[in-house]
């Protein structure tokens, strides 16, 4: 086992993870008591049937399959089997999850345009000295805002660019990557130029004054009123992130979350782009991590069908 773990530290997996995998794999020998060179497909089989026979769902089992099929997978490598029990064998059941809505460019485009109007525009006529972090906090939450619906980047990925990861002579963003997405260079949009313009020269410079540490990032915290309970004096970017969850549901009834606003701009760029490129953007370490999108695009196919020839 403490080989396994090695083997899923070279993956850059949590800690927390780690720990769950070893577990399942555990349990998995517990109950099954044969050699690991004895166990065959049969045997992977019977486990599967176990588990649904103790009310297991399937996405659960096909998560302990998916687990089990890393541990063969490091025994064949290490030469301990001569077989991977787990290949070729697949959950059937489990059911892709689908987004209630799925912007197109245009109305993601629109909800941009919306919150900007509602929360930055009416902020910065008012102008009250009281209201300033409210201003720098919408103005920033709007530059989020845009990088997401542009860049298509994920919400735990916002955290990690800092300054130099923006080439504005190249119209780039490079994500450097980590334990859940591939590093990878996006094209900014000429759209974006004059907003990433106004908060790199006009709103960065004033959130940094309110910094007391040193950091290059792009999406700088902001000071509490009062001192947290838990002795933070700053915004998380998690709680930022929730504050403009709110804001936004306020102006659009559609929106859900930004795993929303994820998937819409990777269902767009498939259609545009396909596949592999898109797996690139997204920066998906699989292709079956893309491929999972494309039942958004083929659902819109089939309205489409059914608007244009409904008989």
């Amino acid at each position: 086992m403490k080989k396994f773990i090695e083997y899923l530290e070279l993956k850059d997996l949590s800690n927390a993870t780690i720990k769950s995998y070893s577990e399942i794999v555990c349990n998995f020998l517990k109950h099954i008591q044969i050699e690991e060179t004895q166990i065959t497909k049969p045997d992977i089989l019977d486990y599967l049937k176990h588990l649904k026979n103790k009310q297991l769902q399937n996405v659960t089992r096909k998560r302990v399959l998916i687990i089990l099929n890393h541990y063969f997978t490091h025994l064949f490598e290490e030469n301990i089997v001569t077989e991977n029990p787990c290949w070729n064998l697949k959950m059937r059941g489990t059911k892709r999850q689908k987004l209630h809505k799925i912007y197109t460019p245009a109305e993601l485009q629109q909800l941009f345009d919306n919150y900007h109007l509602v929360y930055v525009n009416n902020a910065e006529s008012r102008q009250i000295v009281d209201n300033k972090l409210a201003i720098l906090n919408n103005e920033r939450n709007s530059m989020i805002l845009n990088i997401l619906i542009n860049q298509g980047i994920s919400v735990k990925e916002l955290n990690k660019i800092e300054i130099d990861d923006l080439n504005l002579k190249k119209l780039t963003l490079t994500m450097k990557g980590g334990r859940t997405n591939k590093r990878r260079v996006i094209p900014i949009k000429p759209t974006q130029m004059k907003y990433l313009f106004y908060y790199l020269h006009d709103i960065y410079p004033q959130l940094l004054e309110l910094q007391t540490d040193d950091t290059n990032k792009l999406f700088l915290p902001l000071p509490l009123k009062k001192k947290h309970k838990n002795g933070n004096s700053t915004r998380t970017m998690k709680q930022s992130l929730c504050d403009l969850t709110k804001q936004i549901k306020s102006i659009d009834g559609n929106f859900t979350g930004f795993h929303q606003v994820r998937a819409s701009v990777i269902t767009s760029w498939l259609k545009d782009f396909g596949l592999r490129k898109t797996q690139y953007l997204s920066g998906h370490y699989k292709v079956a991590s893309t491929e999972k999108y494309q039942v958004n695009d083929l659902d819109d196919l089939t309205l489409n069908i059914n608007n244009l020839h409904p008989f």
